[in-house]
């Protein structure tokens, strides 16, 4: 399963980039996670430095409410995978947080991950 960020344009310089945001899980009853990998497509490797992403669940006054983090991106981490007899679980109906953190790299691309 696939749970990609929005795409983001990253200009060829600058200063340092933060973006944080939702976007649903997809996710319709509730999984349990045993591998997991964060990673930029294409170029965008050369300008995301990390990536943060958390599991959040919408409480009834409309408020997002944190269950637990997901995983963790940064500059070659090649993912994680789950011990055996532990589960990371992904409640139906759940929102994937994103907070990215990009650097201009010179190379201009739509960074996503």
């Amino acid at each position: 399963m696939v749970i990609p960020s929005i795409p983001i344009d990253i200009p060829a310089t600058g200063n340092d980039m933060w973006r944080n945001h939702y976007v649903p899980s997809g996710i319709t009853s509730d999984r349990c996670i045993k591998a997991i990998q964060v990673k930029p497509r294409g170029d965008a490797k050369a300008v995301v430095h990390h990536a943060n992403s958390s599991v959040e669940l919408m409480r009834e006054d409309g408020a997002m409410e944190r269950y637990g983090q997901l995983t963790e991106y940064a500059m070659g981490k090649w993912g994680e995978i789950v011990p055996e007899g532990v589960c990371r679980t992904i409640p139906a109906g759940s929102m994937v947080r994103w907070s990215i953190h990009m650097y201009p790299g010179g190379v201009g691309p739509t960074a996503i991950t």
